[in-house]
C-alpha cells in the first residue's frame, strides 16, 4: 500500500482505477479494483509491481555476534546500510536471525554484506560461557 496509502493513490492517479486493500487485521486477502474495464489490466499490473517491490530476507547470525554487527552506537550497521536508504534491518533479540526488508536489489546487497561480516566475525571471534557463584557477580560487574 505504501506509506499512508501512497501506492494506492499512485495507481489511482496513473490509471484512474480505485484500489481497495483490506485492513492488516482482516483475515481476507482480497484486493478489489474498481474502474473502467479497459483500465483494470494496467491497474492490476501496477498492483503486482507494488506488491513485488519489497522482499524480506534473513541472515543467520548467532545472537552474541549481533552487538558486534551493530557496533558502537550503530556505527557498523549504519556503514553497511548507508548506501541503501530503502532497506530496514532488524535484529532478533532472542534468536539468531537478522531480518532485512526492502527493494530486492538493495536487500540482496545488504544480505551479502551482512553474511560477509558474520563469516569474518565468526573466524576472528569466539565465546565461552561459564558459571560463577552469584556472590562474586558484584566483583565482576
Amino acid at each position: 500500500i505504501g506509506q499512508r496509502g501512497s501506492g494506492v493513490h499512485d495507481i489511482l492517479a496513473i490509471t484512474g482505477v480505485s484500489v481497495e486493500v483490506p485492513p492488516l487485521d482482516s483475515p481476507t486477502e482480497t484486493v478489489t479494483l474498481r474502474g473502467e474495464p479497459e483500465k483494470l489490466g494496467p491497474a492490476l499490473t501496477q498492483v503486482y509491481a507494488k506488491a513485488n517491490s519489497v522482499i524480506v530476507s534473513e541472515v543467520a547470525a548467532p545472537g552474541w555476534l549481533h552487538r558486534f554487527i551493530i557496533g558502537k552506537s550503530g556505527q557498523v550497521i549504519n556503514q553497511i546500510t548507508a548506501p541503501y536508504t530503502r532497506v530496514h534491518v532488524e535484529f532478533d533479540e532472542r534468536g539468531s536471525l537478522i531480518t532485512i526488508e526492502g527493494p530486492p536489489e538493495e536487500v540482496d546487497a545488504v544480505r551479502m554484506e551482512l553474511e560477509s561480516a558474520v563469516r569474518d566475525l565468526q573466524h576472528r571471534m569466539d565465546f565461552v560461557e561459564f558459571d560463577v557463584d552469584p556472590k562474586y557477580h558484584r566483583h565482576i560487574v
